[in-house]
């Protein structure tokens, strides 16, 4: 058990090291063709019968719906009801980070031509604007739901099940990510930083509940 809280604040510290590191580049620029180029070779490849679609998915992403997802999680599954004040704070932290860097490190959003978002759909958060894009929230919130879920199914019995459910959340998270250059809501760099913000946020409150990640598995 030593070991594993050992390994996971490692993995903390490195996620952590990685998103400065993107950060620094960002702030000076060095994604911005590659941005533009992901999000023109995407747009380009999928089709636009998709914009429903990948809005709605990308509504799962909000605030508001994480943290209701997040609640619900909480206080569903037994094995983390003594640990939701630490998962809860996490959350904080994540999205008071995510709000802080979107203020101070210059990454202008996509510009409104390559919005895709087709949905009458708005939450209250929507109103509150940034002034800059990294990282993208959706991401960092997606990721840390993610990690979470994949620390539960990690915990089930049946491994052919688990190894459904690891591959189903995998392939969400690239679908989040996917919608979200393909709207124009994010730049690829944009996704990259609330990956790694995700990812290490959500190690560090596992780790505070003293628990095996299901990486170290």
């Amino acid at each position: 058990m030593a070991n594993s809280r050992k390994s996971s604040g490692l993995w903390a510290i490195l996620i952590f090291l990685n998103y400065l590191l993107i950060s620094l580049i960002v702030s000076f620029g060095q994604f911005r063709e590659l941005d533009l180029f992901v999000t023109n070779l995407i747009q380009s490849i999928l089709p636009r019968s998709l914009d429903i679609p990948l809005s709605a998915l990308s509504v799962l992403g909000t605030f508001e719906l994480t943290l209701i997802t997040l609640i619900l999680t909480l206080w569903g599954a037994r094995v983390l009801r003594p640990h939701r004040l630490a998962l809860l704070i996490g959350f904080g932290v994540l999205v008071s980070t995510e709000t802080a860097f979107k203020h101070f490190l210059v990454q202008l959003k996509p510009p409104s031509f390559l919005n895709r978002y087709n949905l009458p759909i708005s939450f209250p958060t929507s109103s509150v604007g940034t002034k800059f894009a990294f990282p993208s929230g959706h991401m960092a919130r997606s990721t840390y739901m993610i990690v979470i879920y994949w620390y539960l199914t990690n915990k089930l019995p049946d491994r052919p099940n688990r190894k459904i459910i690891f591959l189903g959340l995998f392939s969400l998270g690239l679908l989040m990510a996917a919608a979200q250059i393909y709207l124009g809501g994010h730049w690829l760099s944009d996704i990259f930083g609330g990956m790694l913000l995700g990812f290490g946020i959500s190690f560090c409150a596992l780790r505070l509940i003293r628990s095996k990640l299901p990486l170290d598995s």
